[in-house]
């Protein structure tokens, strides 16, 4: 079973289209991949033309997530030595853009904090949580938090 279907495949080119079109582009990311039993986690918001490579942030679980490209082969593959297995969260959704995901990964240092940090800084400014939605809409009210935010929490 492939990690990706059609439509996110569709969506996740057309954000590679736009991010080379428009360099400021910041989108949210649209797949979050799991290692189910494990520690990594990847969030992925573009999908290079030839359909091998992903862009996103990375968690191998070291305690450094990383923006960057990886390989959609090499994901799938990940932890197959030793009986894990990679999945997609078929809940995720968020309305945080990738600029927030990974300053708050860099503060917890972990994908799983930079989404709880993410959560409760939605709380405490009364934004809308990250959950999924039936339709796969964004929750009505949706904001991304950003990194000033997420500065003032080093206090």
């Amino acid at each position: 079973m492939s990690l990706l279907s059609p439509v996110t495949r569709s969506l996740l080119l057309a954000n590679a289209r736009q991010s080379r079109a428009w360099p400021g582009f910041d989108p949210r990311p649209l797949v979050r991949l799991v290692e189910r039993g494990g520690p990594a986690r990847w969030l992925c918001t573009e999908l290079s033309a030839d359909g091998c490579w992903l862009y996103g942030l990375a968690d191998t679980g070291s305690g450094s997530p990383e923006p960057g490209y990886f390989s959609l082969s090499d994901v799938s593959a990940f932890g197959s030595d030793v009986g894990a297995r990679v999945v997609r969260d078929l809940r995720f959704f968020s309305p945080h853009r990738l600029s927030a995901w990974c300053a708050a990964a860099r503060l917890t240092r972990s994908l799983d904090g930079a989404q709880k940090l993410l959560e409760r800084l939605a709380g405490e400014l009364g934004l809308a949580r990250g959950v999924a939605s039936p339709a796969g809409a964004s929750p009505a009210g949706a904001c991304p938090v950003g990194y000033l935010q997420l500065s003032r929490l080093r206090e």
